[in-house]
């Protein structure tokens, strides 16, 4: 935790964009335990994206946010499914399970687990601050923040998003 800290710390200072603007007031504050996931959407260098089914949103949880954060969170777990597709309408990346086994293993496997994990963080807080219709937006992120990943889990950190109905690949073919 302390690695992503000064990592993000860091990245703050050199990001006039991160410095002066700030997250969505829309964004909604979960603990990983209250999100159910289904099928694999895509994987990447260090991280798995999920289908969203639902959400059993956990009243410890809720008694930690704000009134208007409880709002958010029971529109999302509401609307979790699209009635036209009967698919998830959200998404959750994190982090791949092999990097948290590698870490466990050996010093460079931590190094990698941290790296990745500051890259995740470092790209929530972007998403969390953008609003551009071309760009994916972060709809969730841990009620704990980084000190989620302490909880000795590779998907204890992660990004909640709306899921994407195709790909540019989908639409080029």
């Amino acid at each position: 935790v302390s690695f992503v800290e000064g990592d993000m710390e860091s990245v703050v200072r050199q990001s006039p964009f991160l410095q002066q603007t700030l997250p969505d007031p829309d964004m909604a504050l979960f603990h990983r335990s209250e999100i159910a996931t289904g099928r694999l959407l895509g994987t990447g260098g260090f991280s798995v994206v999920l289908e969203v089914t639902g959400f059993t949103l956990d009243p410890s949880v809720s008694a930690r946010v704000t009134a208007q954060q409880q709002e958010v969170r029971e529109r999302y777990a509401r609307n979790s499914i699209d009635p036209a597709t009967g698919r998830g309408r959200y998404a959750l990346k994190h982090l791949q399970k092999r990097l948290l086994l590698s870490s466990s293993q050996s010093n460079n496997g931590n190094k990698d687990f941290s790296l990745a994990a500051s890259d995740l963080v470092v790209e929530a807080a972007y998403l969390s601050r953008l609003d551009h219709p071309h760009i994916l937006s972060a709809r969730g992120l841990p009620v704990d923040g980084v000190h989620a990943l302490a909880d000795g889990k590779h998907d204890g950190y992660f990004i909640l998003s709306d899921r994407l109905s195709d790909t540019l690949d989908h639409r080029i073919q």
